[in-house]
């Protein structure tokens, strides 16, 4: 798929071509996991569509969410959520205790 060191660079529209093809599929991961989110807050949290929206919208910023949860199933929701929890960004910082997982 890339070149080797050894051979030449790509030409520009080759280059330009797999760019937009790499930021597709990006788009499309993040978008996936955005309605996965979304829909996961409505039908097992119990929210409604804007509030999941919200809720969704939120996590990947590392707010976290909102609103507290009162079904159980809501909370293990959030907890399975890898985005939720700040711990994986501070690894190696003093502050890794602190995190937003529910």
């Amino acid at each position: 798929m890339y070149e080797h060191r050894k051979h030449p660079l790509l030409e520009r529209p080759a280059f330009v071509r797999r760019v937009f093809g790499h930021s597709v599929l990006a788009l499309i991961v993040m978008a996936l996991g955005w309605g996965i989110g979304v829909l996961g807050y409505h039908w097992i949290g119990g929210l409604g569509w804007v509030d999941s929206l919200r809720h969704a919208s939120m996590i990947p910023g590392g707010m976290g969410p909102v609103d507290p949860f009162p079904p159980d199933a809501a909370k293990i929701l959030a907890s399975l959520d890898p985005e939720n929890c700040d711990e994986f960004e501070q690894k190696g910082t003093k502050d890794t205790k602190r995190t937003t997982c529910n």
